[in-house]
């Protein structure tokens, strides 16, 4: 039997919907609240990969490298996000949108790997990760528009990959280690978890009783066919067994 309670179960540790359909329709929603921007996150990203292929290729010598390919391809790849169909962007667009990011994340932590000039001519400093965490937390868990799992891998993902640096990390007192790394951590993976409880909480109690209906109808015919899902519907949920 599916009723309205039914369709607005929450999973306690997934924070999505249980019923597939309302969290489509949940997704569906969201992506037009932040449809503009993400368009705008996309080709700011593009624009940005432009400069930083002019900066890496200073730091090379000035000399042209294979892995200079890497930029025009992440530059069309991230414009290809828009020619993606509308139907999918609506249902996956957070897990697109951290897919390429990501992608992007590896491919720098590569450069880094094959060419680790890039870092000791930057001046970079294995102390300045700490603060560098921080900020990251806070576009992972406050601007990056995924729900709860996606953020949550992509921070775990992002802080696997910095452990090379971290270790490297000298005479830094232990209030510093703390209120950089688990202090923030823990305080955006409560806050986030929290927001997309609420708003799916709030998106059901604002969907109407007809629209409640026809995700019930929606969610019946997924598993059951039109026939049977008619059926239960009109009978309430419940389906006699039939003699012929």
């Amino acid at each position: 039997m599916t009723n309205s309670n039914d369709l607005a179960r929450i999973d306690r540790y997934t924070c999505k919907f249980e019923n597939p359909v309302m969290e489509d329709r949940f997704m569906a929603e969201k992506w037009e609240r932040v449809k503009k921007p993400v368009t705008f996150a996309i080709i700011f990203f593009a624009i940005i990969f432009n400069f930083d292929a002019y900066n890496v290729f200073n730091m090379l010598g000035g000399e042209f490298k294979p892995i200079l390919l890497g930029y025009p391809f992440f530059i069309l790849l991230f414009l290809s996000f828009f020619k993606l169909p509308e139907k999918l962007k609506k249902r996956k667009f957070d897990v697109i949108f951290a897919a390429l990011f990501m992608s992007y994340h590896f491919f720098q932590m590569l450069q880094i790997v094959t060419y680790p000039e890039l870092m000791t001519g930057d001046g970079f400093n294995p102390n300045d990760m700490l603060t560098f965490i921080p900020t990251l937390l806070l576009f992972v868990y406050i601007l990056f528009p995924g729900n709860f799992v996606t953020s949550v891998t992509m921070t775990i993902i992002f802080l696997l990959t910095f452990i090379p640096a971290l270790i490297q990390v000298q005479d830094i007192h232990i209030s510093v280690w703390i209120f950089s790394l688990p202090v923030p951590l823990i305080l955006l993976t409560y806050n986030k978890y929290n927001v997309e409880y609420r708003s799916r909480s709030d998106f059901a109690k604002s969907v109407s009783i007809d629209e409640t209906k026809n995700l019930m109808q929606t969610t019946l015919k997924r598993y059951f066919g039109d026939v049977l899902s008619d059926k239960m519907l009109k009978e309430g949920g419940e389906l006699d067994g039939e003699n012929k």
